[in-house]
């Protein structure tokens, strides 16, 4: 039996706020790196990325998935640092590309209900890249959404034991009309994702096998601990 979503009315207006959250961003960069720098309790060193707000991010058997290190590596280009508080909240990412020293810098906060993501570049102004938010209910994750440079995505979830079942999303670059969207993904019973089937504009885009959740999600790991 397929797992039924629609579109939360609230998602509109916190589009809205993430838009003007947006709009703003740079002139928070200052702010929340001199945050981090008493949150941070250790930092977690990866190949690539291993973290991702988006929840359906990973389960995308075409995305790269990093190995994390034991120790940081003797180079860091192109490698990720993770900057986790002490109460085990990923607080930093720092994204390092090819350039010595140059990074893409970004920052998370916790709310009660929700997750704020922001991303600069890695030139000296830090312009804002993106600003994301997970918003989670009782259930599990209840959307995603993302305002950029290139536009604006929101999904729309229905869970099952924090395990995202079904989703609805609308889509937009700043130049392009909406794009509308859907899929169903299909677990097996030891919880790796067997099908993923998607739909857009009511035509089916693609049907895979997909990979497992991540072990340690460490962003539901937050909301999952909140409750017990």
């Amino acid at each position: 039996m397929k797992a039924k979503v629609t579109r939360l009315p609230a998602a509109d207006r916190d589009l809205a706020h993430l838009k003007e959250r947006f709009l703003s961003a740079h002139e928070s960069y200052a702010t929340l790196r001199d945050s981090c720098k008493s949150s941070v309790g250790h930092w977690q060193w990866a190949s690539d990325l291993v973290c991702e707000l988006d929840p359906l991010f990973f389960l995308d058997h075409g995305i790269a998935v990093g190995q994390i290190s034991k120790a940081p590596p003797a180079n860091p280009l192109r490698w990720v640092a993770y900057g986790f508080s002490g109460e085990g909240r990923l607080v930093e990412e720092r994204r390092y590309t090819e350039l010595p020293g140059r990074y893409y810098h970004g920052f998370y906060e916790y709310l009660q209900d929700r997750i704020i993501g922001q991303l600069f570049d890695h030139s000296p102004a830090r312009h804002v890249i993106n600003c994301s938010q997970l918003i989670f209910d009782a259930s599990g994750p209840a959307y995603f959404q993302r305002w950029g440079t290139r536009g604006w995505v929101s999904y729309t979830y229905a869970c099952t034991n924090r395990r995202v079942d079904a989703y609805v999303g609308v889509a937009k670059e700043h130049d392009d009309s909406e794009r509308h969207f859907s899929g169903q993904l299909l677990y097996k019973e030891n919880g790796i994702l067997e099908r993923w089937e998607r739909e857009q504009d009511n035509r089916p885009v693609a049907i895979f096998r997909g990979r497992p959740p991540a072990a340690d999600d460490p962003f539901v790991r937050v909301f999952s601990a909140a409750e017990t």
